[in-house]
C-alpha cells in the first residue's frame, strides 16, 4: 500500500519529520513519520540534498507503507548513523574539482541551509565531516562560494543578486529562501505557494522599490516577456528567476556603465519612486519625446542593409541637407548621422567609441554594396569588421530604428507614438505605451513598459550635443503611472 499523507495545518506551521528505525546498510531503509509544530521548537536534524533525476525512485517504508524516494535522499538517510563518528574529508584535496561542481552548491536552499544552520556536518560518498571544517581548507574558492558571515546582509536585492545563478525547482523559491535571511521581506509579504509566480515577483519588486534602494533591480534581471500580453500581473515587475548573462537584444546592451540617470546636467535628487497597495508604479522621469519609427528590423539581414541604404541611413554628410531623407532631417542637425546610427546598430555588442569611428565608413560601404547587390551575410571572412557589422544588424531582427523629438536616434522595443522616458529607477531609456484612462476623455493615464532601447547621445561617452541636457531639464520632471 502506498504512502498516505495527512494534511498539515500551515496556521500552526506544521511539518512532518521521520524517524529511522536500526538497521544494516543493506536493509531496506524504514521509518514512522509524526507531525510537529515548529511553534513548539522541536529538536530534529535536517538534512540538505540534492533531489537529483527525480523519475528515478528507491522504495523506503514510512509507517508501514511503501514511499517511493529519490537515490539522494535514500543514501543519506542511510547514513545517519554515521553523523556520531565524524572523520576528516579529503586530506590531500583529492576530488576537489568534483565535489565543488555538485549541484548542491548551485541550489536556492542550500544557500540559506549552510549560513544559518547551527550543525552543519556534510557528506561526499562516505566522508563526513563538519562543513566549514572543510571550507577552511579551501580558502580563496570558498569566499566564492559561501557567505561566512551571513549577518552582514540584510538587504534582500543584495540577496536576489548573491544568488541569482543558483537553481530551484519552483521559481517561487528564488524569493522564499532568502525570507530567513530578510525577516523584514518576510513580514511583508509572507511565504505563500498558492500565489502565482508574477505575483510573488511583482511583490518583491514592490518591496524592494517601496524600502530598499532599487538601483540594481533593472541591471541585473530581465523584464518579464509576457508584461505586454498579460494584463493581470505589472509591467514593471522584473522576472527574478531571469538574471541576465549577456547583453545581446532583446534585452539589454553591452555598456551598464553609462546610466541615463548620470548624463550631463541631469544629475539631481530625485523625486523617491513608490509602488501603491494596487501595484501602480509612480515613476518620475524625463520626456524625450515620442518614438517615431523609421523602419523595423527583420531576419532578412541582406533587405535591412539595402533598406538601410535607400532611406540614406549610410549616406555621407557631404550633400546639401535639402536632399537628405527624412530620417536624417529629424536628428540634431550639427550631429553626424553617419557615426551616430553606425554606433546605434552595434550598440548591443560593443561600446567602444574609437571602434565605432573606425566603423563608419565600413557601415557606409557594407550598406552601399547591399543596395547594388554585391553583398550577402556570406560574403566577408568571419573574423572582418564587415561581418561584425552584418552580424550585429542580423541580431536587430524584431527591433525598431526610430528617432526622438529631443533629435536622437534610437533602436529597440517601441511603436510610433510611444514616449521614451529618462529615469534613475532603469539603467537605460525606457519606452512606455499608453494603456487605459479611467475616465473617457480624463483622468489619469496609465501605461505599461516596452522596454529598454537604445537612444544616442544620453548615454556617458555618447559625446552627446552641448545643449542636449539643457533642453531636456528645462521640460522639468513628469510623473507616470506604470501598471
Amino acid at each position: 500500500m502506498g504512502y498516505q499523507y495527512k494534511k498539515l495545518d500551515r496556521n500552526h506551521a506544521e511539518i512532518r519529520l521521520p524517524t529511522l528505525f536500526p538497521g544494516s546498510g543493506s536493509d531496506e531503509l524504514q521509518c514512522s513519520t509524526s507531525v510537529v509544530s515548529l511553534d513548539d521548537n522541536p529538536a530534529f536534524k535536517a538534512l540538505s540534498y540534492v533531489w537529483g533525476d527525480v523519475s528515478i525512485t528507491r522504495p523506503i517504508i514510512a509507517d508501514g507503507n511503501t514511499l517511493e524516494v529519490t537515490p539522494t535522499l535514500d543514501d543519506n538517510l542511510g547514513k545517519e548513523d554515521t553523523l556520531h563518528n565524524p572523520e576528516r574529508l579529503l586530506r590531500a584535496y583529492d576530488g576537489l574539482l568534483d565535489i565543488m561542481c555538485r549541484d548542491y552548491w548551485g541550489r536556492m536552499w542550500t544557500y540559506q541551509e549552510y549560513l544559518l544552520a547551527a550543525e552543519d556536518p556534510r557528506f561526499v560518498g562516505e566522508k563526513q565531516d563538519e562543513l566549514y571544517g572543510f571550507l577552511r581548507n579551501l580558502q580563496v574558492t570558498v569566499k566564492c562560494r559561501i557567505r561566512l558571515y551571513p549577518g552582514m546582509r540584510t538587504n534582500l536585492m543584495e540577496e536576489l543578486l548573491a544568488t541569482r545563478t543558483r537553481e530551484c525547482l519552483d521559481p517561487r523559491d528564488k524569493v522564499f529562501a532568502l525570507y530567513e535571511l530578510v525577516g523584514n521581506a518576510r513580514q511583508a509579504y509572507p511565504a505563500d505557494y498558492t500565489k502565482p509566480v508574477e505575483q510573488v515577483m511583482a511583490e518583491t519588486a514592490a518591496y524592494i522599490i517601496n524600502h530598499e534602494n532599487p538601483a540594481h533591480i533593472y541591471v541585473r534581471f530581465n523584464l518579464r516577456e509576457s508584461r505586454l500580453s498579460d494584463r493581470s500581473h505589472p509591467s514593471w515587475a522584473p522576472d527574478f528567476t531571469d538574471y541576465f548573462t549577456s547583453f545581446l537584444f532583446p534585452k539589454y546592451h553591452a555598456d551598464t556603465s553609462g546610466l541615463a540617470a548620470q548624463f550631463g546636467g541631469l544629475r539631481q535628487p530625485w523625486p523617491r519612486f513608490k509602488v501603491t497597495s494596487d501595484y501602480v508604479l509612480r515613476m518620475s522621469a524625463f520626456n524625450l519625446g515620442e518614438c517615431n519609427v523609421a523602419l523595423r528590423f527583420t531576419t532578412d539581414v541582406s533587405d535591412m542593409l539595402k533598406r538601410l541604404a535607400d532611406i540614406n541611413v549610410a549616406q555621407r554628410l557631404d550633400e546639401e541637407p535639402a536632399s537628405r531623407n527624412s530620417l536624417q532631417s529629424k536628428l540634431r542637425p550639427d550631429l553626424d548621422p553617419v557615426s551616430r546610427l553606425a554606433r546605434a546598430c552595434i550598440a548591443h555588442r560593443w561600446r567602444d567609441e574609437g571602434y565605432v569611428h573606425e566603423l563608419r565608413n565600413e557601415f557606409v560601404n557594407v550598406c552601399q554594396a547591399a543596395a547594388q547587390g554585391t553583398v550577402s551575410p556570406d560574403s566577408f571572412p568571419a573574423l572582418s569588421v564587415e561581418k561584425f557589422i552584418i552580424e550585429s544588424i542580423g541580431a536587430l531582427s524584431g527591433k525598431a530604428l526610430f528617432t526622438t523629438a529631443c533629435g536622437c536616434p534610437g533602436i529597440g522595443d517601441g511603436e510610433d507614438g510611444d514616449p521614451v522616458l529618462l529615469t534613475p529607477l532603469f539603467p537605460y531609456p525606457v519606452v512606455l505605451r499608453q494603456e487605459f484612462s479611467v475616465e473617457p476623455g480624463g483622468g489619469e493615464t496609465y501605461y505599461r513598459i516596452v522596454g529598454m532601447p537604445y537612444v544616442d547621445g544620453v548615454w556617458e561617452g555618447d559625446g552627446p550635443h552641448p545643449t542636449l541636457a539643457d533642453e531636456i531639464r528645462k521640460q522639468g520632471l513628469q510623473e507616470f503611472l506604470i501598471r
